[in-house]
């Protein structure tokens, strides 16, 4: 494996770092976490991306980490010496798209392999879908990592890297050929509810118990915080109080509140399925941190074998939940001599264990890597 960091975050250094890994022998993929303001965009990077002959894997992301340092500009690249293959799946907005189809044809000819890394457009309005149908095609029997990339201004824009350039409204997958073990948590907890989904549309939430789901939210949100909630403050205090979708013998799957649409209506990080059941969460700074290290946990307890790098997949929001006390956090999923890598995204793909396959919102993946 090779590991390389640039936290000047441009062009040119990350096409440096690229050619490097080229010419090891032993390196047969990389992976790439960058940073948005970095300000990539497709002229610079689709010569480079469409001229490498290894496997690129990567995305543009809010902040990515190097062991526990966490960076706003900047890039590193990990580079694989184990059998890497990578699909693309495109149009994650279209509504007549069958991922099923999409992904069986994928992976006709190819192995299922035991480690499955993620990219998608966060802004894509068919993520959930997407994951559902990887349950679906692959099953459970694997361990899958990833998120949503994208930035804070929650505008869609080219935000994947692989050898087809930089890509929006995509998903990239790359199959790893090495064994690994998983941890998700979030240390989120009910506050009321649950409610029922009485009119959503895809990942925008337009009411629940037949009442505008704002109002609903509001009213609820003000009962528990000493602090009002308005269309002027939604943004400031959604992020305190994300929704909970019900999942049995589990922690319930984070939907994160992200913007208030023109009509009023809440708009999701991830699908909120209609007639569904949602509760509306609470976090404090120690149970979060506390889920940190729960996560980290599970990871360590499930890898048969010895770790030689660690993923952190960590949902952004709970960066701006915690502020200073995410130091905390990123210390704590910290392994003694275990490189760590990965990013705040916007949204996380994850199983939990071989029950669950979903797209998470605020909450923290830990995955340990055997012989990268």
């Amino acid at each position: 494996m090779q590991l390389k960091v640039d936290t000047s975050g441009t062009v040119q250094n990350f096409q440096d770092i690229l050619l490097s890994m080229k010419q090891d022998p032993t390196i047969t993929g990389v992976i790439v976490f960058a940073c948005h303001a970095n300000g990539f965009t497709s002229d610079q990077l689709d010569p480079i991306l469409t001229e490498y002959s290894l496997p690129v894997i990567g995305g543009v992301f809010p902040s990515i980490f190097h062991n526990i340092e966490k960076m706003d500009k900047g890039t590193v690249v990990v580079g694989l010496t184990c059998p890497f293959s990578t699909h693309i799946v495109k149009g994650l907005s279209n509504f007549k798209a069958n991922y099923n189809e999409i992904l069986e044809k994928a992976f006709a000819q190819n192995k299922i392999p035991p480690t499955l890394l993620i990219f998608a457009d966060a802004m894509a309005k068919r993520v959930s879908s997407f994951v559902q149908s990887l349950f679906e095609v692959l099953g459970l029997e694997i361990t899958y990592i990833g998120g949503g990339a994208g930035s804070l201004d929650f505008n869609q824009a080219p935000c994947l890297m692989c050898n087809e350039g930089l890509l929006v409204d995509a998903a990239i997958l790359a199959g790893i050929d090495i064994s690994s073990s998983i941890g998700v948590k979030h240390g989120y907890r009910p506050v009321c509810g649950p409610f029922k989904v009485t009119e959503s549309d895809h990942n925008v939430l337009k009411s629940l118990d037949w009442q505008p789901a704002f109002e609903i939210y509001r009213q609820a949100v003000n009962e528990h915080s000493q602090y009002h909630m308005s269309i002027a403050t939604f943004s400031g205090l959604s992020r305190n109080y994300p929704f909970g979708l019900a999942r049995l013998f589990a922690e319930p799957v984070v939907r994160d509140p992200a913007v208030l649409d023109e009509e009023g209506n809440i708009v999701c990080v991830g699908e909120v399925p209609e007639g569904s059941f949602v509760k509306i969460l609470h976090g404090k700074p120690e149970n979060l941190i506390e889920a940190a290290s729960q996560a980290k946990q599970v990871a360590i307890e499930n890898l048969e074998g010895t770790a030689s790098l660690s993923f952190c997949i960590d949902c952004v929001s709970r960066f701006l939940f915690l502020q200073d006390d995410y130091e905390r956090e990123l210390s704590v999923v910290q392994s003694e001599g275990v490189p760590l890598v990965g990013a705040l995204t916007l949204g996380e793909i994850a199983n939990i264990g071989e029950e669950y396959l979903d797209f998470h919102s605020k909450t923290v993946v830990i995955a340990m890597l055997e012989n990268v």
